[in-house]
C-alpha cells in the first residue's frame, strides 16, 4: 500500500523529477495503485494539496507507454540505458535528500560511505545505497519512496545509480544551470553598480550645476595626456598632490589631484563651489574640473613662479625686492577683502599662509586653495566649531569658540 501523504507541507522535486502526472483530487492517494510498489524511481509528491505521480525523464520511461498515457501507472517506469558492468565502466550516483528509505534493502558490510558505494558500483543488481551507520543496498525496485520535510529526523540520503551516460547528461544541465544563474547574479551586481554610479553623478550634477557654465569639465584621459601621465609634480600638500599640464588650444595648466576620495570630495566640492563662481586679479583662476568615478581633478592656471613660501623659505630662490614684496602683499590684501566684502556671500578663507599664495607673471599674487574656504551670511551669525587652517596662523578665534568672522582671516594675513 502506498503511503498516504497529508498535504501539510511542500514536497520539493530534484531537478531530474521534470515529467510528471497529475491525479484529480477527489481520487486520492490510495486510488492510484492499491499495493503498487513505485518501481523505476517513481514518486509521490505533494503540491498544495495536489498529488503527482512522477518519475526520472532523463534515465527512465514508462514500461507500456500506451497504458501510461491512458492513466494506468500501476507497471511503473523501466530504464531507457540499461547498466553495465564491467572493468572499465564506472557508473555514478546522484542523491536525494531527505527521504523515508524503501524497505527492501539489504544489509552490506562496510566501514565507510566510500566502501558502500565501491561495493555498489561492483554489483550489476544494485540499483541504490546509503551509508548512514550502516550499509544498505537495494537490488529490486525502491518500495514506498517519501519525501520528508526537512525537520524530520526520519529522512536519509539515498544515492541512485543512473547509468554513466545519464549522469553526464544530468550533470551538464545542472552545469548550464548553475552557469546561468551566476550569470544573472553578476548581471544584477553590475545593474546595481551602475544605478548607484549613475545616482552619485545626478547628485555631484545638482551640486554643480551652478557652475557648469562658467567651468569647463574634463576627461581624465585628456588629463592625463596634458600631463603626460602625471610626470611633472609642481608640489604637494594635504589633499593632493599638483602637476604641469598643457591642454591643446590652451595655456600651460596645473592639474590639482585629490588624495582621499572622501577627503578630497569635500574638498572638491568647497573649491568649485566658491573659487568656481568668483573671479578677481588675485585669485587663481579655476577653469575646470574632471570628476569621473572615483577620481577628482581640480585645473587652475598655471603660476610660473611658484608659491611665496617658497621666495621666503628656500635655500636657492631669488630674494625678493622691497617694491615686490609690497605689490604681493596689497595684492593678498585685495583679494581677501573682495572674498569678504565684493561676493553675495561673505567667504572667510580659513588657511592664509605664503604656502598658499601663488606668484604669476611678475610676481603678481594669486590666493589659491580654497578646500577649507566656508561661505556665511552677512550676520556672521554662524559658529564654525572646526578648527581650519594651519597652526602656525591660526586666529584665536579658533580656540576660544566664538563666531568666527573675517578678521580671522586678517589675523592670519
Amino acid at each position: 500500500m502506498i503511503t498516504r501523504i497529508r498535504p501539510l507541507f511542500f514536497l520539493y522535486v530534484l531537478p531530474f523529477f521534470v515529467l510528471s502526472f497529475k491525479v484529480h483530487p477527489s481520487i486520492g492517494i490510495d486510488a492510484i495503485s492499491p499495493g503498487q510498489s513505485i518501481s523505476g524511481y517513481q514518486t509521490i509528491t505533494s503540491r498544495g494539496g495536489r498529488f503527482e505521480l512522477g518519475f526520472f525523464r532523463s534515465g527512465f520511461e514508462p514500461r507500456f507507454p500506451d497504458d501510461w498515457h491512458a492513466g494506468n501507472h500501476s507497471h511503473g517506469c523501466v530504464r531507457r540505458t540499461p547498466l553495465q558492468c564491467g572493468k572499465e565502466v564506472k557508473d555514478g550516483f546522484l542523491v536525494i535528500a531527505n527521504i523515508r528509505l524503501p524497505a527492501n534493502s539489504v544489509s552490506w558490510t562496510a566501514q565507510s560511505s566510500e566502501e558502500c558505494e565501491l561495493a555498489c558500483s561492483k554489483n550489476c543488481f544494485c540499483i541504490a545505497y546509503t551509508c548512514d551507520g550502516e550499509c544498505l543496498i537495494w537490488r529490486e525496485d525502491l518500495l514506498n519512496i517519501q519525501y520528508l520535510p526537512f525537520s524530520d529526523n526520519l529522512g536519509r540520503n539515498l544515492h541512485l545509480r543512473p547509468a554513466m551516460s545519464e549522469l553526464i547528461a544530468y550533470r551538464r544541465i545542472n552545469d548550464t544551470i548553475v552557469g546561468a544563474a551566476t550569470e544573472f547574479i553578476a548581471l544584477i551586481i553590475i545593474l546595481g553598480l551602475i544605478i548607484i554610479w549613475r545616482c552619485k553623478r545626478m547628485k555631484l550634477s545638482v551640486a554643480l550645476k551652478a557652475t557648469e557654465d562658467s567651468l569647463m569639465l574634463f576627461k581624465y584621459s585628456d588629463l592625463r595626456t596634458a600631463t603626460k601621465k602625471f610626470s611633472e609634480k609642481l608640489g604637494e600638500g594635504g589633499f593632493g598632490s599638483v602637476f604641469k599640464g598643457t591642454l591643446p588650444k590652451t595655456a600651460v595648466t596645473a592639474v590639482k589631484k585629490l588624495k582621499c576620495y572622501r577627503q578630497g570630495e569635500k574638498q572638491f566640492r568647497a573649491e568649485v563651489s566658491t573659487i568656481g563662481t568668483i573671479h578677481h586679479i588675485n585669485l587663481v583662476r579655476l577653469r575646470g574640473f574632471c570628476a569621473e568615478g572615483m577620481k577628482r581633478f581640480l585645473v587652475y592656471d598655471y603660476m610660473p613662479n611658484g608659491s611665496l613660501e617658497g621666495h621666503l623659505f628656500g635655500k636657492h630662490s631669488k630674494i625678493l625686492d622691497w617694491i615686490t614684496r609690497y605689490q604681493i602683499a596689497l595684492g593678498t590684501a585685495s583679494g581677501l577683502a573682495y572674498l569678504h566684502e565684493k561676493c553675495r556671500d561673505c567667504i572667510i578663507y580659513c588657511d592664509v599662509k605664503p604656502e598658499n599664495i601663488l606668484l604669476g607673471n611678475r610676481y603678481s599674487p594669486k590666493i589659491s586653495d580654497f578646500g577649507l574656504a566656508k561661505l556665511i551670511g552677512r550676520d556672521f551669525s554662524c559658529v564654525l566649531t572646526t578648527v581650519k587652517g594651519t597652526r602656525d596662523y591660526l586666529a584665536p578665534e579658533w580656540i576660544s569658540g566664538v563666531a568666527i568672522t573675517p578678521s580671522a582671516d586678517v589675523f592670519s594675513y
